[in-house]
């Protein structure tokens, strides 16, 4: 299948769904103007209640119906997309470096995540020397995004930062730092316990530039070891290439979207902090 048979499906779902979320509204917006505006002399206490909570239970109805009709989509269609769309994307970006494995998560003792945060993995991409983990928390309302951990070649001191659009605000006791360099430090929060730490400007435009797509990033250097956190905003979805959407139509550009998506991720993964 192409982009254009998964847009023809995507057609075929997208008015159900739609059709079930305006039927929820009108009688949201009927059941208020009924109860609230009109105020109707012969409604008695108990005709109010059967109607409020009749209409509570038809709209909550019917929004769990157009949730069912994505969910459903996803569910049928996304593995297939992944597989013919986005999987010979990535064998060709990442080549032989791919390992066919399952490497676990652990994040209990990172801060950027902790261990109250509770998620599930998507999707998981393996390499020698770094993994690549598509998570979801709370099935999206919390967080959608993606955790990249790295072995790092050389030795690097430990620091941590995320930007102000980060999706909570995690507990650090550590020393803040500013870099001197306006577009990273009006962006984001760099602390380390390292005595006198330093960022070179260099290092900072670069980590900039490469994160600046996405709108929540966290990162952490520990123990030679890289975290990133990286995310999203939920409300759009038409930044994420990597798994179908029924409410954004698949463009024709689609899969240069995608190419140029997986490059991105893939100079993020590979990039070593070397200043």
């Amino acid at each position: 299948m192409k982009i254009k048979d998964f847009e023809n499906i995507r057609k075929r779902y997208f008015p159900l769904y739609m059709s079930f979320l305006i039927t929820a509204f009108i009688f949201m917006v009927a059941a208020v103007v009924v109860l609230v505006f009109l105020r109707l002399p012969q409604l008695t206490w108990w005709m109010f209640l059967i109607i409020a909570l009749g209409s509570i239970v038809l709209v909550f109805g019917f929004i769990f119906l157009a949730d069912y009709v994505e969910r459903r989509y996803v569910k049928k269609y996304n593995m297939q997309f992944q597989e013919e769309i986005v999987r010979p994307i990535l064998n060709e970006a990442f080549d032989t470096s791919l390992i066919d494995t399952s490497r676990p998560l652990d994040l209990k003792d990172i801060i950027l995540i902790g261990k109250s945060h509770k998620f599930s993995i998507l999707n998981e991409l393996h390499t020698k020397n770094y993994s690549i983990y598509e998570i979801s928390m709370l099935r999206d309302v919390r967080f959608r995004g993606f955790i990249i951990r790295r072995d790092l070649d050389e030795p690097v001191d430990d620091f941590i930062f995320m930007n102000y659009n980060y999706y909570y605000k995690p507990k650090i006791k550590s020393q803040r730092y500013m870099t001197g360099v306006e577009a990273f430090d009006t962006k984001y929060r760099l602390y380390s316990d390292t005595k006198d730490f330093t960022m070179s400007p260099k290092l900072a435009e670069k980590l900039s530039k490469k994160l600046q797509s996405f709108a929540q990033v966290g990162v952490i250097v520990e123990n030679n070891t890289a975290y990133y956190v990286l995310g999203h905003r939920l409300r759009d979805r038409s930044q994420n290439f990597l798994n179908i959407s029924l409410t954004e139509p698949m463009e024709e550009d689609l899969e240069m979207k995608i190419k140029i998506f997986v490059q991105k991720m893939q100079s993020i993964c590979e990039y070593d902090f070397k200043s």
